[in-house]
């Protein structure tokens, strides 16, 4: 039986950092990046060890996720390895047991993860929730338009990081998703890349800034390139924009690359509409999944978060869980009640109360807004009677969740 433990020396950070060289081609130059990020976590890591040898590790990013206006405890599942040798032994279930385990023991209700296979993840209670708009824009797509005093301009990120978190914080503050950052996090995955050089800008007008803009111009490859026209090279990592001056602004940004750039690469949000701003609409853009969400503690995550201080309602949901978090399993009844819920775990299905049959991961999709209670049963993920499904989607209106972090 492997042995299973929290990473403590030196040598057990670097025996994972190979692991992630294998698994995930990480350069060393990034490598060194990565272990300084994972070393200021590392009671959230978790590894097997065969013989003394670690042949599997992951770890997790303490988070603080918006969910309709409250921050709860998230943890942001990272870099889970297992060596060529030691797989389909169930290790890497047997770590993400080990740190659902903890989250929940530490008041961490939620739980995400960019997936390599989402089926993989899905049985073990993750729910296909993040989705964003992957856009090859060319500058000269974008319309000309007079920017009306607003300006991009050049800062050192690490000494204006307080702007660029309250900018972040104030727009994203409806959006379910967005997470809290550290001054430690906007350095190491913001403001610093070893893959290419990162500038970040301020929107201004009139002296007060409205957004921000972040880009990262690829590490160039042997020396000088003659094509200026190369493929896509340079990307917008993060803009976040507080009026249509401040958007305006950022895509005249972008068009000023027409004669550098053939395309330049943006993940955006589902609900941000590009078309309305473009001369050529024929951009390339794909609806790609990004991350999946997991209730690691279900009764915690339906009581912690807000409701319509309106919405009044009751329901029993008989709930599958996944072997990783066992406890989420069984019938609960959950009550709403002045913008909060009670949720209580109960041994039989009371015949007077509307029931649903469902599991972990799908209620994650619920959870998230991003499929209505409605529309998870018309796909058979979800099951009860109308009644039922009603109240539910009275509890968890769909909306766009939106995750911009990568980990």
């Amino acid at each position: 039986m492997p042995t299973i433990r929290h990473l403590k020396t030196k040598a057990d950070l670097d025996a994972y950092m190979d692991l992630c060289v294998y698994c995930f081609s990480m350069s060393r130059d990034y490598v060194s990046h990565y272990a300084t990020f994972v070393g200021s976590h590392i009671d959230k890591t978790w590894a097997a060890f065969d013989n003394g040898r670690m042949v599997a590790s992951m770890w997790y990013i303490p988070f603080e996720m918006n969910v309709i206006g409250a921050h709860l405890g998230m943890g942001g599942v990272a870099a889970v390895v297992t060596a060529p040798h030691a797989r389909n032994r169930g290790l890497a279930k047997t770590l993400m047991s080990s740190a659902h385990k903890q989250m929940r023991s530490e008041g961490c209700p939620l739980a995400a993860l960019m997936p390599f296979k989402p089926d993989f993840y899905a049985r073990m209670g993750y729910g296909d929730v993040f989705y964003h708009q992957d856009c090859l824009i060319p500058p000269g797509a974008v319309a000309p338009r007079d920017t009306q005093g607003y300006s991009v301009e050049p800062v050192d990120g690490l000494k204006e990081w307080k702007t660029f978190d309250r900018l972040y914080q104030e727009n994203t503050s409806q959006c379910f998703g967005a997470v809290k950052r550290d001054s430690l996090y906007w350095k190491l995955r913001y403001f610093n890349s070893v893959l290419g050089s990162r500038q970040p800008y301020l929107i201004m007008r009139g002296g007060k800034p409205r957004g921000f803009l972040i880009t990262h111009l690829d590490k160039p490859v042997g020396g000088w390139e003659p094509d200026l026209f190369r493929e896509s090279r340079l990307g917008i990592v993060q803009a976040i924009w507080s009026d249509q001056g401040a958007w305006d602004a950022i895509l005249q940004f972008i068009r000023g690359h027409r004669d550098q750039f053939g395309k330049i690469r943006w993940h955006l949000p589902l609900d941000v509409h590009l078309h309305d701003r473009l001369i050529d609409p024929r951009i390339e853009v794909q609806i790609r999944p990004k991350m999946m969400l997991k209730l690691v503690d279900l009764k915690s995550a339906l009581e912690r978060r807000p409701y319509d201080s309106a919405f009044h309602g009751e329901v029993i949901m008989n709930v599958t869980a996944d072997d990783t978090s066992p406890w989420n399993g069984g019938t609960w009844r959950v009550v709403w009640r002045d913008g909060r819920a009670t949720a209580t775990k109960s041994a039989k299905t009371p015949g007077r109360t509307p029931a649903v049959r469902t599991d972990i991961q799908s209620l994650a999709v619920l959870y998230s807004g991003r499929r209505s209670a409605s529309q998870l049963a018309d796909l058979s993920l979800l099951h009860g009677p109308a009644p039922a499904l009603s109240i539910l989607d009275g509890a968890f209106p769909a909306r766009t969740p939106y995750l911009q972090e990568w980990f």
